[in-house]
């Protein structure tokens, strides 16, 4: 979704949103079946009873000038993002893709937003980060903050505390 410097890619997937029960009628847990729903726990739609899901098969490409990014929705979770890769990928392959092989990419997509929500309470703005992050890292100076993510997220935390104590 992301390309240099952070900024959003000029087109961005998106899948519609919409009731589960509008999509699957009377499915629910364990989600097996209906690989192009992926049920949206704690999003309703209307009606607090009625649960949302996204429709993977209407994934489409949308411009980000397109988007209102005041109308956010909801904020994925890691255990979410973990099944929205899953569901994808089995969709796509028809087979069956065990939600573990997802957990490192997961991770470090985490780690990365959580190093960048602390980034922007830290330092009061977002400008500067992804190439902070495209940085060697003073703890592998043969690698990138951002090819160290997994490996040192105590580190890059506590360079970026240093960082904005600096400030």
């Amino acid at each position: 979704m992301r390309k240099d410097a952070g900024q959003l890619n000029d087109l961005v997937h998106v899948a519609p949103v919409k009731r589960l029960d509008s999509l699957a009628p009377g499915w629910r847990e364990p989600w097996s079946g209906h690989l192009a729903i992926l049920p949206l726990p704690g999003l309703t739609m209307g009606d607090p009873a009625q649960p949302a899901a996204a429709n993977l098969a209407r994934i489409g490409l949308c411009s980000t000038s397109n988007l209102e990014f005041g109308r956010r929705l909801a904020s994925v979770s890691l255990p979410g993002m973990q099944a929205l890769k899953c569901r994808l990928s089995t969709y796509f392959t028809r087979a069956p893709i065990a939600s573990s092989l997802f957990a490192v990419g997961a991770h470090e997509e985490w780690h990365e937003l959580d190093i960048w929500e602390r980034w922007t309470t830290l330092i009061g703005h977002e400008d500067g980060f992804q190439e902070w992050l495209d940085e060697a890292n003073p703890d592998f100076p043969a690698r990138t903050r951002r090819a160290t993510i997994y490996d040192d997220l105590v580190g890059l935390t506590r360079q970026l505390e240093e960082l904005a104590g600096a400030g």
